[in-house]
């Protein structure tokens, strides 16, 4: 790891603070377009039976 005497332009490690609504925010990125893309390729299959 670098030390601040070393690099003092480098930022602190970043650690998990499940208290910030940013790593919400990151889960819900992933999240959500893998849902939107589930659904949209059910409706597109049973679309085809449906209709």
């Amino acid at each position: 790891m670098a030390d601040n005497e070393f690099c003092p332009h480098c930022p602190e490690p970043y650690t998990w603070n499940q208290e910030s609504w940013a790593n919400l925010g990151c889960l819900l990125l992933t999240i959500v377009p893998l849902f939107v893309m589930i659904l949209f390729w059910l409706f597109f299959f049973f679309g085809i039976f449906f209709r």
